[in-house]
């Protein structure tokens, strides 16, 4: 993406497709879930366009976030070195034992808090696949202060991230997570959306 909140980005999500037809509802319900101040699960199956979906929604509103922090967590050690890469630029201080590299409990504790006390935040936690390594990430996080997309193959990440909360908060009021589920295209989506992407012009007919 290569609009002016750029450099607010720690880590560049992917391009946002200009073409992005049929999944306009879709963006809606994240947007819903945002100002609401809840975390959004973005769900489906794999290739449906969770990261671009949550992309978009960076693109288009991301103006209104001050920092907005992109963790892929296609691997722990991935998911933890883009967090220490965050900490590093927020100045924040991680210790570590001498000689040793920095344990990813101490990581973990720093960003936690801050997730807890900042407010004007974007944090997109992509292919969360393997939920056990966001949960791990997540870790002693009772609630969240900013914004929060994760985007999973795994249908029930929001049923997993609601019980988690709901055990680290346990007397307290918990947060509630927003699911947007991905659903494949109809013909007549796919079909509108190539029109969209190849600039074709469309028939008053649409094929069903």
């Amino acid at each position: 993406m290569k609009d002016s909140y750029n450099a607010k980005v720690a880590l560049v999500p992917p391009e946002a497709p200009v073409y992005f037809s049929c999944r306009e509802p879709e963006i809606q319900s994240v947007h819903h879930g945002i100002q609401s101040r809840h975390p959004v699960v973005i769900s489906g199956d794999s290739g449906m366009g969770k990261s671009f979906l949550a992309a978009k929604y960076t693109s288009i509103h991301g103006k209104k976030f001050s920092l907005i922090f992109w963790i892929s967590c296609e691997s722990r050690n991935l998911a933890y070195s883009i967090l220490q890469n965050i900490c590093n630029s927020l100045l924040l201080a991680v210790t570590s034992k001498s000689g040793r590299p920095t344990e990813r409990s101490e990581i973990r504790h720093v960003a936690n808090q801050y997730l807890e006390r900042a407010s004007d935040y974007l944090l997109i936690l992509d292919q969360a696949d393997g939920t056990n390594i966001v949960l791990d990430i997540l870790q002693g996080v009772t609630e969240f202060s900013g914004s929060v997309i994760i985007t999973s193959q795994d249908e029930h990440f929001a049923e997993l991230l609601s019980a988690r909360l709901r055990r680290a908060t346990q007397s307290r009021p918990t947060t509630r997570v927003k699911l947007v589920r991905l659903l494949r295209w109809t013909t007549q989506q796919t079909y509108l959306s190539l029109c969209s992407k190849y600039q074709l012009s469309k028939p008053l007919i649409v094929p069903l």
